[in-house]
């Protein structure tokens, strides 16, 4: 899949799950400057993702990710 006329990094799923750890863990041990750092990079990362989803559920789902870590954080 690729966006329609622009040039985006890819995103894999693999450093969108670890960036969350990341951000948990950093969040536990009371590091919340870097969690921070690491909820914003992630979120971020999800919106690139959803520029190259077209299958409406598959983005719904994604959608509700970056909710609940905009809550976490």
């Amino acid at each position: 899949m690729h966006a329609a006329g622009m040039t985006i990094m890819a995103v894999s799923v693999g450093e969108i799950c670890e960036n969350t750890k990341l951000a948990r863990e950093m969040a536990l041990m009371g590091n919340y400057e870097s969690a921070l750092v690491y909820y914003e990079g992630t979120i971020q990362m999800i919106h690139r993702l959803l520029i190259t989803i077209a299958d409406p559920t598959r983005k719904s789902k994604w959608q509700l990710v970056i909710v609940t870590l905009n809550h976490e954080r």
